[in-house]
């Protein structure tokens, strides 16, 4: 078989164009002017809050003597089965 005969093309396969329009303005990146953050969703606020709760009770135990620190994955568990409840 020749390489035409093989060719997406030739197969009635077409790359799909993108809808995207070459005369609008690309969405602006993080850093550029005019970009705006997504908003915060629940659980990250929720997360949030919980951090701060327990970097708040660290430090007033922290008088009474040496706390032991939360792994990040253990604390993401702890609030997420708090989130669930």
């Amino acid at each position: 078989l020749s390489a035409l005969s093989t060719s997406p093309d030739h197969l009635g396969h077409r790359r799909r164009q993108s809808s995207c329009h070459s005369d609008i303005d690309p969405r602006p990146k993080k850093g550029d002017e005019g970009y705006v953050k997504r908003p915060e969703n629940a659980f990250i606020l929720f997360r949030r809050k919980c951090c701060e709760d327990r970097q708040a009770a660290q430090e007033e135990a922290a008088v009474h003597g040496p706390t032991k620190k939360q792994r990040q994955a253990d604390l993401s568990k702890t609030i997420s089965q708090q989130w669930k409840a």
